[in-house]
This record gives structure tokens, C-alpha cells and sequence, in this order.
């Protein structure tokens, strides 16, 4: 029928209610593309949606399995979005509270909420055109210039990104 939505796994519901549901099974979903993991806590952040508990759980088990299955380069992908629409600072605390931030960056695995957060609360100031890699740099105040150098080349960022670190 032209025009008519047949919804068979009650999205719509979800989206009335603000849920973000895996579906199916969240666990195979994720074992079929583990970025799925990264995209929902965009998406949620994004949309201000909240996770299903199922899907939830899927996500904190699977957190390790990140890489090798993703390249680093989808990863940084989901970043920049999260940064495009004004949400990596709510993206990377979700990231974290999932333990998907320690999988893409071992260095903040023992890092509390409150230590994260006192680390990013400055990009909220940040103006919107710098690149996400600034955004991204305050997690690692330990760092100097050369291990900056080499983590934006570990994200295989472009020239122009690893420019803007040496800058």
C-alpha cells in the first residue's frame, strides 16, 4: 500500500519513547558489525535516546572485541560525526561508560567518570570548526608534543589534522 509504514519490530514505539534497541538479538547483532557499539552511543547522544538494557549489556560485553574486527578509520568516522552535530563531549563520556573509550584508547581504561570529565569539561568551549583530533587531544594531558604527533598518526588522521597537532 502506497504511503503506508508496516513497522514489525515496534520502532515506532521506541522512537515515541526514546528508545534505541538493537533489532533481534543485540549480542549477534553486534557480532555481525561490532560498530554497531560505537553508532548507538552516537546515535543515543545524538538524539538524546536511551539504550535498551539489553542492548546495553550487549554492548559492555562486546566492548573488547572492538579491534581488531574495526579499522581505526571508522572509528575516527563516528567521531568526527559525533563532533559535527555538537555531541563529542556526551559521546565520549557514553563511550567510556560502556568501555568502549578504553578499547580505542587503552590510556583512559583506569580513568574514573569524574577524571574523564574534568579532562574534556574544557572542549565544551572549543569553537566548533577546530578539528575533532583537538577535541580529542585533552584526554591525554600526559602527552607531549611527539606521542601527540604519533597518536594522530595512529588514527591515520590527514595531513592536514596531524598539521594542525605540530601547530
Amino acid at each position: 500500500i502506497k504511503g503506508t509504514l508496516l513497522d514489525y519490530v515496534g520502532g515506532r514505539a521506541d522512537l515515541e519513547t526514546k528508545i534505541l534497541r538493537a533489532i533481534g538479538n543485540p549480542h549477534d547483532r553486534i557480532k555481525e558489525d561490532r560498530l554497531r557499539m560505537i553508532r548507538a552511543v552516537r546515535m543515543a547522544c545524538r538524539f538524546a535516546l536511551q539504550i535498551e538494557q539489553k542492548t546495553q549489556d550487549a554492548i559492555r560485553a562486546h566492548a573488547k572485541e572492538l579491534f581488531p574486527a574495526v579499522a581505526i578509520e571508522r572509528v575516527v568516522q563516528e567521531l568526527e560525526k559525533g563532533h559535527a552535530f555538537g555531541q563529542l563531549h556526551a559521546m565520549l563520556l557514553g563511550l567510556h561508560a560502556f568501555g568502549l573509550l578504553a578499547s580505542i584508547f587503552p590510556e583512559t581504561a583506569l580513568l574514573s567518570t569524574e577524571e574523564l570529565s574534568l579532562r574534556i569539561e574544557p572542549i565544551r568551549r572549543y569553537p566548533k570548526a577546530a578539528p575533532t583530533i583537538a577535541f580529542l587531544l585533552p584526554l591525554f594531558p600526559e602527552y607531549g608534543l611527539s606521542e601527540q604527533i604519533d597518536l594522530s598518526k595512529l588514527l591515520k588522521l590527514p595531513n592536514h589534522d596531524q598539521q594542525f597537532v605540530s601547530f
